[in-house]
């Protein structure tokens, strides 16, 4: 059985392991053409960890209770934006033996009763194409694309 409940504060350091594997999965399922040092992955879980005891941000996981896992989590924050209060959606992540269970759905409607509570009208996000997975989920899901991020590759 999956349960939804915030990061356990006190488990942490428990479930260390598996933060650092939601976070690499989703950076390979984000960017598949690169690759992430252990090191950077380790930072982008201590960050969120911190904002989250500092209450700067929210972490939403999924975890199975019959194996004790934690199998997915979803962090976001709330920011101003055009004075309005968004969320903007940081991170979501669903280990790959618990992808297509409805759980990253699951947590994204965790986030939006947040929103709701909190009369918070807007969540934002960022999502690479090469993600396709997570594109058509936000599809789904009724996102839509406001504005378009492009670089540029220069010749050093």
């Amino acid at each position: 059985m999956i349960e939804y409940k915030s990061l356990d504060k006190e488990k942490i350091d428990f479930f260390q392991k598996d933060l650092i594997e939601l976070f690499t999965n989703s950076f390979n399922s984000s960017f598949p053409n690169e690759k992430f040092e252990d090191e950077f992955i380790i930072q982008k879980v201590e960050q969120c960890i911190s904002f989250y005891n500092k209450g700067e941000a929210f972490v939403t996981c999924a975890y199975d209770t019959n194996t004790n896992i934690l199998c997915g989590l979803i962090y976001f924050y709330e920011k101003e934006e055009r004075n309005s209060k968004i969320i903007h959606l940081n991170h979501i992540a669903v280990k790959k033996e618990y992808q297509k269970q409805g759980i990253a759905t699951a947590l994204i409607n965790h986030m939006e009763k947040y929103a709701k509570e909190n009369k918070i009208s807007k969540i934002s996000l960022d999502v690479t194409l090469e993600n396709k997975s997570a594109v058509l989920l936000y599809k789904k899901l009724h996102f839509k694309e406001i504005r378009m991020h492009m670089e540029k590759d220069t010749i050093i």
